[in-house]
């Protein structure tokens, strides 16, 4: 109910740069989910998802920019396409990565995100360089455009809360279960008959 009250009056409230922000807050609010999962959950500390969020980010800036000369790309589909092709690249990287343990694990998903970072601000072709994307098509879901603060807050609630939900939802299942056996005890998760490298 307080998340309900919040939702209806924080738009009525604030606006302009102050509901940017705030925007901003919510769009991070999902990042930090992931961490809760990878972190909280399976115990491994990882910056990669902040790598994978900006390639998102741009994946789907490219295709409703015009940028690499694709016109009018629907925008659902540019977001639907990003979280698929970024959710293969996290699998791929982490079947990399996750042969390392501890800080060895922490410090090459840092090195994933210099390395990241250094492409998205110095490679025009595909990021823009320094100037980034502009020109970027406004999201149009159910033919409700999304072009200002206010509708781009409901939209971040809402995924904030699917989100959410999910998280809380897979703390109870096998793969949580499974998650939270690895990061209390590697060794009794393999006796338990956990596949730890793919989980």
């Amino acid at each position: 109910s307080d998340l309900l009250l919040c939702a209806v009056l924080v738009p009525q409230l604030f606006s302009g740069y102050t509901l940017k922000v705030i925007n901003l807050s919510l769009l991070y609010g999902i990042m930090v989910l992931s961490t809760v999962i990878v972190l909280g959950m399976g115990g491994q500390m990882s910056m990669a998802n902040v790598a994978m969020f900006g390639l998102g980010a741009y994946v789907t800036a490219n295709l409703c920019s015009g940028h690499l000369g694709i016109k009018n790309f629907n925008t659902v589909l540019a977001l639907v396409i990003s979280i698929v092709g970024v959710g293969l690249v996290s699998f791929l990287l982490g079947l990399l990565l996750e042969r390392l343990d501890g800080t060895f694990f922490t410090f090459a998903t840092i090195g994933v995100v210099q390395v990241c970072a250094a492409f998205f601000s110095q490679y025009r072709p595909l990021f823009g360089g320094p100037d980034g994307i502009s020109g970027v098509a406004k999201l149009e879901l159910f033919g409700f455009k999304v072009e200002n603060y206010k509708s781009w807050f409901y939209v971040l609630v809402f995924f904030l809360l699917v989100v959410g939900a999910f998280t809380a939802r897979l703390k109870k299942t096998k793969f949580g279960r499974s998650l939270f056996c690895i990061r209390d005890n590697k060794t009794a998760a393999v006796t338990l008959g956990v596949n730890v490298f793919m989980t």
